[in-house]
C-alpha cells in the first residue's frame, strides 16, 4: 500500500526541466495543462509575463467567469505550487503567488461546496509558511470567513472519526450475529458531520455515510453515499463515494452494482489504486480472471500523475498530524482538480 503522503506537489522539486517561457499560451492553458501534467506547467507559469498572470486571475474569479469550478480549483493549487517552489528561493516573490492563490481561494469559496477545498488550502499554506509572520494575517483572513464555522465542524467531526477509527472497538449488537462499530467518538462525530453537510460540504457526507455504515445502518449509508456521488463537483468526494457503494453492493451480493460503482470511482481517479484493486478481486472471485487482470493492467502507467492519488489512503489518516504537515492534503489537493 502506498502511503498518504507521498503524493507531493511538482512545484517543489522542478530541477532538470527546460525552461519555458510560455510565449503564446494563456494563462488558463497553462491551468488546463496543469491539471494532467503539473511540472511543465509550473515551469511556464514562472516564465509568463505579470500582466497575463493578472489577467488570466482576474478572468477566473470575475463573479460572472465561465471557468469551471475545477479549472479555478486547478488555478489556485498551481498558485500554491509556485509559491512553495519559491520559498526557498525568493521569499518576496512567493508571498506574491500566495496572495494571487488567496484571490482565487475567495473566489472559488463563492461556491459552498468549494469552501471545503479552500479550508484545506489554509491549513497547507499555514504551515507551509509558519515560520513568516506575515501568516498571522493570513489565519485572520481565514477565521473570519463565512464558511469557516462550517468546515471546522467538518474538521472536529474528521478529528473525532480518526481518533474513533483507531481507538475503538467492534461489537456483535444484540439479537443478530453482525459486527458492527460504534465507538463513542463515532456518535460525537455525527452532528458536527451534520452541519457540515447542511452547509452542502458533500464530503461529510461520505464521512458520515462511513460512520452510519460501521454503526450497522446501511440504509441511511446508501443514502448518504448516493448523494455525495451525485451533488458533489469533486472527483476525490465522488471517488470514495462510489467506492463505499460499491463495497456495500459486494457485501450485499449484488455484483453488477459494486462493479459498476467501482468503474465510476475509477472514472473519477484512474489512477487510484484502492477502486482498481477492489474491480479486479471483484472479477476475479466471479471467474473473470481475464477480465480483472486488464483491469489491474488498465491502470495509468504514470504513477506521479495527481490522479494516481487515492484518497483513501489520506482518509484515515491521523487528521490531527495537519497542525503540522500537509504532504497528504496537497495531495488531495492535486488529485481533486487533476484530470
Amino acid at each position: 500500500m502506498r502511503p498518504a503522503g507521498c503524493i507531493v506537489a511538482a512545484a517543489i522539486s522542478l530541477s532538470g526541466l527546460p525552461t519555458q517561457n510560455g510565449i503564446g499560451e494563456s494563462y488558463r492553458d497553462i491551468v488546463e495543462e496543469f491539471r494532467a501534467t503539473p511540472d511543465p506547467a509550473i515551469e511556464k507559469l514562472l516564465h509568463l509575463p505579470a500582466s497575463a498572470v493578472a489577467s488570466g486571475i482576474d478572468e477566473a474569479t470575475r463573479s460572472t467567469s465561465v471557468w469551471p469550478l475545477v479549472s479555478r480549483g486547478a488555478a489556485l493549487v498551481l498558485q500554491t505550487d509556485a509559491a512553495l517552489y519559491r520559498l526557498s528561493r525568493d521569499r518576496s516573490a512567493a508571498w506574491g503567488d500566495l496572495e494571487r492563490a488567496l484571490t482565487l481561494a475567495d473566489a472559488l469559496a463563492r461556491d459552498p461546496e468549494s469552501a471545503w477545498l479552500v479550508h484545506q488550502w489554509f491549513i497547507v499554506v499555514n504551515v507551509a509558511f509558519k515560520d513568516d509572520a506575515r501568516v498571522n494575517a493570513l489565519v485572520e483572513h481565514w477565521r473570519a470567513a463565512p464558511w469557516f464555522a462550517a468546515t471546522s465542524a467538518m474538521d472536529h467531526g474528521l478529528d473525532l472519526e480518526a481518533s474513533g477509527s483507531m481507538f475503538g472497538s467492534s461489537r456483535p449488537p444484540h439479537g443478530t450475529e453482525m459486527e458492527v462499530y460504534d465507538p463513542d467518538a463515532f456518535r460525537q462525530a455525527v452532528p458536527y458531520y451534520q452541519d457540515a453537510i447542511a452547509a452542502h460540504l458533500e464530503i461529510a457526507a461520505v464521512h458520515l455515510g462511513r460512520i452510519e455504515m460501521l454503526r450497522g445502518h446501511p440504509d441511511a449509508a446508501r443514502r448518504l453515499f448516493a448523494q455525495a456521488a451525485r451533488e458533489s463537483h469533486w472527483r476525490t468526494t465522488t471517488y470514495l463515494a462510489n467506492l463505499f457503494v460499491g463495497s456495500m453492493a459486494e457485501r450485499d451480493g449484488d455484483r453488477a452494482e459494486a462493479e459498476r460503482r467501482y468503474r465510476l470511482a475509477l472514472a473519477a481517479l484512474p489512477g487510484a489504486q484502492s477502486a482498481r484493486v477492489a474491480l479486479a478481486a471483484l472479477l476475479a472471485r466471479a471467474g473473470e480472471n481475464a477480465t480483472a487482470a486488464r483491469a489491474l493492467a488498465e491502470r495509468p502507467g504514470d504513477v506521479a500523475s495527481p490522479s494516481s492519488f487515492d484518497p483513501w489512503w489520506a482518509y484515515t489518516y491521523p487528521y490531527w498530524d495537519r497542525r503540522t504537515g500537509y504532504r497528504a492534503l496537497l495531495g488531495e489537493l492535486h488529485a481533486a482538480v487533476s484530470r
